[in-house]
């Protein structure tokens, strides 16, 4: 049981870090990049890296070494590879 928990605590972690993520970052985004909604797979590419803009800060505080942080930038690139083949974009 304790296992489930720690796992369930650790999921709950992860995606309230990458919530954060998306609404501290995304303002930015929309001064930057204005008609960044034009482009659906641009905007995959956003969205992903500000989860994991906010994924690698929480790993930070949490203490996790440079190379676990660094683990999770580099599936940024994957998630618009992969969304418009799921989603019918491409």
């Amino acid at each position: 049981m304790r296992n489930h928990l720690s796992f369930l605590l650790h999921f709950v972690e992860m995606v309230a870090a990458m919530v954060v993520g998306m609404l501290v970052v995304a303002p930015l985004w929309a001064l930057a990049w204005p008609d960044l909604a034009s482009s659906p797979a641009a905007h995959a590419m956003v969205m992903a890296t500000d989860m994991a803009i906010g994924m690698a800060v929480w790993m930070c505080i949490r203490g996790h070494g440079r190379g676990h942080r660094r683990d999770v930038r580099g599936h940024v690139p994957a998630v618009p590879r992969a969304a418009p083949a799921r989603t019918g974009w491409a």
